[in-house]
């Protein structure tokens, strides 16, 4: 079973490491997190993500961060903490369980999971997806 340093708290950036990439999610409370996984996708996210499968889009999922995570490690991870302010917890729950069930267009790209996690935390999107604030935007 995987484990944290510290248990997440609603609205945390869960990193969970692969074997050759991270994927992300949004912890949302109670052992749940929100987190993007190839449309169609019938496996569990443990066992592939938005890198190991083609597809132009990608549907938001609320699942079990132990059963998300599987036997990987993860950690909580708000890399752009000092460079943002991020939402009100409660805010960054609403925008992502917003996305549950639903495709999200993200361009093919390893970082979907990542994009998505910092677009609910920060209200701030990366140069791969469509821009509001992006990163690069100080």
């Amino acid at each position: 079973m995987a484990s944290a340093k510290r248990g997440p708290k609603v609205g945390d950036l869960i990193e969970i490491f692969r074997p050759d990439f991270q994927h992300w999610a949004v912890y949302v409370g109670d052992g749940y997190v929100v987190h993007v996984t190839p449309s169609g996708e019938r496996e569990r996210a443990a066992s592939g993500s938005t890198k190991s499968v083609p597809r132009e889009k990608v549907v938001a999922k609320k699942e079990l961060l132990d059963d998300v995570a599987g036997r990987d490690k993860y950690q909580v991870n708000h890399m752009h903490d000092r460079q943002y302010s991020a939402l009100a917890p409660d805010q960054i729950v609403q925008r992502a369980e917003q996305h549950v069930g639903r495709e999200v267009p993200y361009l093919m790209h390893r970082g979907s999971s990542r994009d998505f996690a910092i677009d609910m935390r920060y209200e701030v999107t990366t140069s791969l997806s469509l821009p509001k604030r992006t990163l690069q935007d100080k």
